[in-house]
């Protein structure tokens, strides 16, 4: 009790009552300024973000992500002595802090570092396409058996179920065959189902890795080189990979008119920005930089002949090839990117550091 008393003593004399270090506006290293009283909005996570209360300043547990906050003081970090610096969480070490309310809270926000980190959202904007879903491994499985018309045998199902449930649960039901005798029949007709409702005008979302070169001051864009899906299977069917198409569980496709869509268009205004957030942390954008994109796509209803496509080397007995009958064209109907810092496999949804969007036949910004 006696250290909160302190604590509280000490910010008020070092803050409240030291209204010399406290502005009015703050303008970010990233060409922002933000004013007392201006809203702001909580990214992805709550880096940089601390809740405070009597001077004590506790980590966020909840998530906070879409909440707004209203700005009620600035301080610039500079501009505080020693003893101020202390009491400020360590981490806090760029130009400014803020003081934002919201909830009936307030919290203490490093504002350079909380908007690199993406907890305050600049550049936001959700990626949709009206009607569009994910694209699962089990869904693309199930249009493979519908375009190439394959019986559907005790393997194929075997093949589904490992598509629709974990590794674990499978191996759980699969040590009891009456379990597992049921659990067939249930995924024979689920499969089924699935098959009966395709449709080849549905429109699905792929989330890929889209690497682009250094923005075109001629095109206002930054010119895409390669998009790859960040679920594919790198060491299955290592031949299909080398040769352009992506296996993804039971089924490898590829994009046909990726050609279409070369340029990711930005406007001049918003690469500046992504280039002074890349800046900020001795990042570089250059001929080399991934960003996270959100593909939308339709499965083209059209068989495809391995044996064909350019590069695959045909096996010597075709009867055991596995690849037969595997293979599918999709088609791009539009990309948004966004320059985000993700893991391949992580699943969270993307919404700030919007860089641009193509689609077919049009940009958009």
């Amino acid at each position: 009790m006696n250290k909160i008393i302190l604590l509280s003593f000490l910010w008020l004399i070092c803050f409240t009552n030291n209204a010399i270090h406290a502005e009015n506006s703050f303008k970010t290293y990233f060409g922002k300024v933000y004013s007392i009283g201006d809203t702001i909005t909580i990214g992805r996570n709550n880096g940089y973000i601390y809740e405070f209360d009597n001077s004590q300043t506790r980590t966020i547990k909840q998530d906070l992500s879409g909440k707004k906050l209203t700005i009620s003081q600035f301080y610039n970090i500079k501009k505080l002595n020693t003893l101020q610096r202390m009491l400020l969480p360590f981490d806090m070490n760029s130009n400014g802090v803020i003081i934002a309310k919201g909830n009936g809270k307030s919290y203490l926000i490093d504002i350079d570092n909380a908007i690199f980190n993406g907890s305050i959202m600049l550049s936001y904007k959700k990626s949709y396409f009206d009607g569009a879903t994910d694209l699962t491994s089990d869904i693309l499985f199930a249009y493979r058996i519908k375009i190439y018309n394959i019986k559907i045998t005790d393997n194929i199902v075997e093949q589904y179920l490992k598509l629709c449930i974990t590794p674990k649960e499978y191996g759980r039901i699969q040590s009891d065959p009456f379990i597992m005798s049921d659990i067939r029949k249930k995924y024979r007709a689920k499969l089924n189902e699935a098959i009966s409702q395709i449709n080849f005008n549905k429109v699905f979302r792929l989330k890929c890795i889209t690497n682009v070169k250094q923005y075109d001051m001629d095109k206002n864009a930054f010119p895409i080189w390669k998009m790859e899906f960040t679920d594919r299977d790198f060491n299955k069917n290592r031949q299909l990979n080398d040769i352009g198409y992506c296996t993804f569980g039971e089924a490898a496709f590829t994009f046909k008119n990726s050609k279409e869509f070369t340029n990711l268009y930005c406007p001049p205004e918003k690469a500046k920005f992504l280039y002074s957030l890349a800046r900020y942390k001795s990042y570089t954008l250059n001929d080399k930089t991934d960003l996270v994109s959100y593909v939308y796509i339709r499965i083209q209803n059209k068989r495809i002949d391995t044996y064909q496509i350019p590069g695959y080397k045909k096996p010597i007995d075709r009867s055991d090839d596995k690849l037969k009958d595997f293979c599918i064209d999709m088609n791009i109907i539009k990309v948004d990117g966004y320059y985000v810092k993700l893991n391949r496999k992580d699943k969270e949804e993307i919404s700030d550091f919007y860089v641009g969007s193509i689609t077919s036949n049009t940009t958009l910004h």
